[in-house]
């Protein structure tokens, strides 16, 4: 089973370049910013659903939908390390 899992995805390896560049894309201040405001809305819609008019399968669907679109942007958010400016 594990073959067929590694043939249908293979391992992707990012390099010590390529993820430095990573960091320094995610710790630009406007993209956390944009990221931020992402999970505000996200927050918010958890916090508004509506009880009433939904079935409990739709209610726990939609929980676990926003719950982890909450916790990718959590994730990006952990792995910027803010871009260092030199001291003049």
């Amino acid at each position: 089973m594990t073959n067929a899992i590694s043939y249908v995805f293979p391992p992707i390896e990012i390099g010590d370049t390529e993820m430095d560049v990573i960091i320094a894309a995610l710790a630009i201040p406007s993209l956390q910013k944009y990221l931020k405001s992402l999970a505000t809305n996200s927050a918010v819609d958890l916090l508004a659903i509506s009880l009433l008019d939904k079935t409990d399968a739709n209610i726990v669907k939609l929980h676990a939908r926003i719950q982890g679109r909450l916790e990718v942007i959590s994730t990006l958010l952990s792995i910027a390390i803010p871009i260092q400016q030199p001291k003049e």
